[in-house]
């Protein structure tokens, strides 16, 4: 059992009659990490207030993507190109 533990390169858990438990760490995955790369979407937690004075404040969980943002009021709003003028356009 130590033998085919050594060969395998893993450590010997258990031995039921023919059965053997060997274990191994999993191996680690290099993975190269892009440059070029953007954040992914994040989980926000929006507070509201209830309209009612005597209730909770309604709390939810919302995944903001990353061209969204969140707003004082808890709204998400999606970030759009800012407005560019005809004569801007037409110049070039």
């Amino acid at each position: 059992m130590q033998a085919l533990a050594e060969a395998l390169d893993a450590a010997p858990v258990q031995h039921i009659g023919k059965l053997l438990v060997l274990w191994r760490p999993p191996a680690d995955k290099a993975r190269a990490e892009r440059e070029d790369r953007k954040p992914g979407p994040r989980t926000v937690k929006l507070v509201k207030p209830s309209k009612h004075p005597a209730r909770a404040p309604t709390a939810r969980k919302v995944k903001v993507l990353g061209n969204q943002r969140v707003t004082a009021g808890g709204l998400i709003k999606r970030a759009r190109p800012a407005p560019r003028s005809a004569k801007k356009k037409a110049a070039g």
